[in-house]
């Protein structure tokens, strides 16, 4: 179980609460292909609270932006106050995450239907090799790995970085994830 400081702990889910926070501006597109209730670009699964969460201006390439609850640039459009969400939502996310049962629950309820497959196996895919920066220095302000503004290379000796035939690279194996 992980620190839950700050949220609502029950049992083995930590529950933090969402508020304050403004959504605006998004554009989607291609969700809410699984066809369960709740699907959709946007969702608001916390309880009223002052300041609630508040949406607006997110478009989606379809023409209509979908949500839960439903219309919720509109329910859940003005920001610092009150945001009724949808806490029916919350539940479809504990039943969609296969947390609960997990944990030895009983299975979530079939009415309505739902279909969330669980993930079975992570792959992670190599990255393709990158070409590094010729000049990671150029056009940036003096700073700590650039102390001579417009030189176009970092500072000799500067922590976390090895000149390489290359160009500039992390010198610690774990870092070595990607080519600045």
């Amino acid at each position: 179980m992980s620190n839950c400081a700050g949220g609502i702990q029950t049992r083995p889910i930590c529950y933090f609460q969402a508020f304050g926070n403004e959504i605006a501006g998004n554009t989607f597109t291609g969700n809410g292909f699984f066809g369960n209730p709740g699907n959709g670009d946007l969702g608001n699964a916390t309880e009223s609270v002052i300041p609630g969460n508040c949406f607006h201006d997110n478009t989606d390439t379809s023409g209509t932006v979908t949500s839960d609850p439903p219309d919720i640039q509109t329910v859940d459009g003005t920001c610092g106050g009150p945001a009724p969400g949808d806490p029916a939502l919350a539940a479809q996310i504990v039943c969609a995450s296969g947390l609960l049962q997990a944990s030895g629950f009983p299975p979530c309820p079939s009415d309505p239907p739902t279909n969330y497959p669980q993930t079975t196996k992570i792959k992670l895919l190599p990255l393709p090799p990158q070409t590094t920066m010729p000049n990671p220095c150029a056009g940036v302000p003096a700073n700590p790995w650039c102390p001579a503004a417009g030189s176009g290379h970092p500072a000799a000796g500067t922590a976390g970085l090895a000149a390489t035939p290359g160009g500039y690279m992390p010198n610690t194996p774990r870092d070595r994830v990607g080519r600045l």
